[in-house]
């Protein structure tokens, strides 16, 4: 479970781009990156001036849908010396998007926040190149987290087997200061608890408990009490 400079948050760059820049300088790297024409739009038919788009996102926004940022949300970054890849953004009737702070999406993405559902975000945390969330009911996540290249988030189904008892779609939680690795996928009705570490490549089906470390097909514990920074 190594970290490369891709998986971890890069010194004052999270929120900025240049290391060790100022403020100033920060925001004028920033304002030369994003899609004006996107954010504007966006902010137009969300009447949300906190979200930042970026170049290749595609906005497929309806009616009725919303977006509440307590900080910017970033849609869209991409790495230094890197190119935006194609992205997706698609909010459906009723639809919402809450986030407590600032949070930012790296090139790459699908987010799909369904008819009615919640995609909630917390403050200070980031989701790498390439993240595929779905939205159907509830999706929350957390202060602080990590989340690495090309990870999946879904709390539905979508479909249903015959016969079967389980539920299609059912909330995911992901606590504060949660990484979870590359390649993994996190599925419907999962809580991760506050400081785990999902392994990269893991399936998670079952709850993770607070501080412990997950991996393989399907996801179990293979060791507890694990920081990481």
């Amino acid at each position: 479970m190594s970290r490369d400079r891709h998986q971890a948050k890069p010194p004052n760059t999270a929120r900025g781009g240049q290391a060790n820049a100022g403020p100033v300088p920060r925001a004028l790297h920033r304002l030369r990156e994003i899609s004006v024409i996107r954010t504007a739009c966006l902010g137009w038919r969300l009447h949300c001036t906190q979200v930042l788009v970026y170049p290749r996102v595609h906005l497929g926004i309806e009616t009725g849908s919303s977006i509440e940022a307590a900080g910017f949300l970033h849609l869209g970054r991409r790495w230094q010396r890197c190119a935006f890849l194609p992205s997706q953004f698609n909010m459906f009737r009723g639809a919402r998007l809450t986030s407590a702070g600032d949070f930012s999406i790296y090139t790459g993405f699908s987010i799909y926040v369904n008819k009615g559902a919640h995609l909630e975000l917390g403050g200070g945390g980031y989701a790498n190149n390439g993240l595929n969330l779905s939205c159907f009911a509830h999706i929350s996540i957390g202060e602080d987290a990590a989340i690495a290249e090309n990870v999946t988030i879904r709390d539905s189904d979508d479909h249903f087997l015959s016969g079967s008892r389980q539920p299609v779609t059912a909330p995911v939680v992901v606590g504060n200061h949660v990484w979870i690795g590359m390649h993994a996928t996190i599925l419907k009705g999962v809580t991760i608890g506050d400081g785990a570490v999902v392994a990269a490549g893991a399936i998670v089906t079952r709850d993770v408990p607070p501080a412990a470390l997950v991996a393989g097909v399907p996801a179990r514990v293979i060791r507890r009490d694990v920081t990481w920074k």
